[in-house]
């Protein structure tokens, strides 16, 4: 071969492969080549001409993505080790930029000898999130889809893609019983009477766990934002903590368990007050026959609104119901399966990611102990999938989860694992690894026994709902703090904080039918709980909850994030006047009020405590 011919053979391949930038006149000369029997050939001009028009560009390293103004560059595998901590070979980091709608898509040289190949989207440093469908393999190259610009890393399947998927265990140490004996320490009892002596009682309803209502009692007693609350009511705690205790919520009282139900055991212990009255500190103290109101956070919310749909005669009496980030639709997080499905989706990254969201927590973050597998109550939060009418709610996914001992296991997430009384029934699924296995002794039916059918109906009418959900920009240090002016445990409210913090993105990648990162469905939350569970949506609503616009032809988040009031106003199942949105509040500030005893402020507990009044009957 004579030495211009090679000459022209190397400049014609690193034309066509993008080594070189390209001009009109290089694509002609392509193509003056191919016609004369030159090296070059049809595919080569054409795919010279396609990166002319800017609808195929290549990277040094091979990594090939076509789509409109479309660029690739190669990134430094090694920043990503170092972001995960993880030893696991990288073959490919890249970044892929163009414009939409239409996705781009992407082809990556591998070697002859690579078997399955992965592919991850860099969700935010440290975080690689593995796409849903697979990459398609053809010999020395695998292709996949990008529905959105973003950083991707390429890489072979090995021990790493599954490590830490199944590390939480979905279930606390801890030992759980059904025996009546164990709810011994559950009670309802008057608080500081001596300094709120209003006439009116008003019950407090914790959430899942331990009784965290110390800040909003020492703000009701003390400061002077709760005067008016204090000369109207009287306040009395129903404590029941649910450490070592298997007890439902108590959705429907058809069910033989439903007596030992949080919700029955409430209407028995205000029946009990009400009749022989309660003694603190050697005083009697009777719970006055007349109207009385109820403040709940969390899991509380459903126990008072399982309470209202099965004791109808106490729902009359009520007057007003506080329900704070209560997880109405329940949560992404109380779905066994869903939580597996999102950690795996970590692969690689997950590990790390696990082990920081532990560590950070001391153990204590409701993902590994607060919330438990082996609790009624805690299942009793599952997702309730009325959002798969709108076009979102459970995929239908397999998946793979690492357990030790038993090595790969397959787990399927979908609509059957909702928390609806029929789910498991649902046909058409090939789906049976469900969390539990069976339904425990316990359970009183799903979530839909106490959704309203319509607005107002259930004693809807009766309740404000207070949402909130998490700003990326809140400084996690501002968040802490907070958590440090706490009357409770303040290093382990900090600690949760932490966690809290670490989960908020978690949800922003839950997969859901409806969307794709880096959309989510549930990207309003507030660590625990989505918005649109808090605020009850019927289901119905086909749009992102949020404000998006359009950049480059992609639809994206409009930060900081901003809620669609049009929407929210038009599927809530409560009355929309009684709607409260908090911004910038994650789930624990929520019941801590962010409240400091030094000033005696609490903006949320202001607000809780004008509701309150406003219900009250006019004299």
């Amino acid at each position: 071969m004579t030495a211009p011919l090679v000459a022209l053979l190397i400049s014609c391949t690193a034309l066509a492969s993008g080594d070189v930038p390209l001009s009109a006149a290089d694509v002609q000369g392509l193509f003056y080549d191919a016609l004369h029997g030159g090296p070059s050939t049809v595919a080569d001009v054409q795919r010279a001409y396609a990166r002319l028009i800017g609808r195929l560009d290549e990277s040094p390293s091979g990594v090939v993505a076509s789509g409109k103004n479309v660029s690739v560059v190669d990134l430094d595998p090694k920043s990503v080790q170092a972001e995960t901590n993880s030893e696991a070979p990288i073959q490919h980091y890249f970044e892929v930029l163009g414009e939409g709608p239409r996705p781009l898509r992407v082809y990556v040289p591998v070697t002859a000898e690579s078997g399955e190949m992965e592919v991850y989207r860099r969700a935010s440093p440290g975080l690689y999130v593995r796409l849903r469908q697979p990459p398609a393999r053809s010999g020395t190259s695998v292709s996949f889809e990008a529905n959105a610009p973003g950083q991707f890393v390429v890489r072979e399947v090995d021990e790493y893609s599954y490590a830490g998927a199944d590390a939480l265990k979905l279930s606390c140490p801890q030992e759980v019983s059904e025996d009546p004996a164990a709810k011994a320490a559950w009670s309802l009892f008057r608080v500081e009477p001596e300094l709120i002596t209003g006439p009116v009682p008003l019950i407090l309803v914790a959430g899942a766990g331990t009784d965290r209502w110390a800040d909003f009692i020492h703000w009701a007693a003390h400061s002077p934002e709760a005067e008016a609350l204090r000369r109207e009511y009287q306040i009395w705690n129903f404590f029941h903590p649910s450490e070592g205790i298997n007890a439902a919520v108590g959705f429907s009282s058809a069910y033989p368990g439903f007596e030992e139900s949080i919700a029955a055991y409430l209407e028995r212990f205000i029946v009990s007050a009400m009749s022989g009255g309660v003694e603190t500190d050697g005083v009697l103290y009777r719970f006055p026959d007349g109207p009385y109101s109820i403040v709940t956070h969390s899991h509380g919310g459903l126990a008072a609104r399982a309470f209202m749909k099965n004791f109808p005669e106490q729902a009359e009496r009520v007057l007003g119901v506080v329900t704070i980030n209560a997880p109405h639709l329940g949560t992404p997080w109380g779905t066994p399966d869903w939580i597996s499905h999102t950690l795996t989706s970590l692969g690689f990254s997950g590990a790390n990611w696990i082990g920081r969201l532990l560590e950070a927590t001391g153990g204590q973050f409701y993902l590994y102990c607060w919330l438990s597998m082996d609790r009624q109550s805690d299942l009793d939060l599952g997702w309730g999938n009325f959002d798969a009418a709108g076009g979102y709610g459970l995929p239908y996914e397999d998946f793979k989860v690492l357990r030790s001992p038993g090595g790969l296991v397959r787990k399927t997430v979908s609509p059957r694992d909702a928390n609806q009384t029929g789910a498991r029934s649902l046909p058409g699924y090939d789906d049976d690894s469900f969390t539990p296995v069976q339904p425990l002794p316990t359970y009183c039916g799903g979530l839909e026994e106490i959704m309203p059918d319509e607005r107002e109906d259930l004693h809807l009418d009766k309740f404000f709902l207070y949402g909130s959900y998490m700003l990326k920009s809140e400084s996690l240090i501002m968040q802490v703090l907070h958590s440090l002016t706490s009357t409770q445990n303040k290093w382990q409210m900090a600690f949760e904080t932490i966690g809290i913090n670490l989960a908020n993105p978690l949800m922003d990648i839950v997969a859901t039918e409806g969307t794709d990162l880096p959309l989510g469905a549930y990207r309003l939350n507030d660590g625990a709980c989505p918005l649109r569970s808090m605020l009850m949506l019927d289901g119905a609503e086909d749009d992102l909850l949020y404000k998006t616009t359009e950049v480059l032809g992609w639809r994206v988040p409009v930060y900081p994030l901003q809620p669609r009031m049009d929407l929210i106003e038009k599927h809530t199942l409560a009355n929309p006047d009684r709607l409260r949105i908090l911004r910038g509040w994650n789930h624990l500030e929520t019941v801590t009020g962010r409240y400091n005893p030094a000033t005696g402020q609490s903006r949320i507990f202001s607000m809780v405590a004008e509701d309150l009044v406003s219900v009250l009957p006019a004299e």
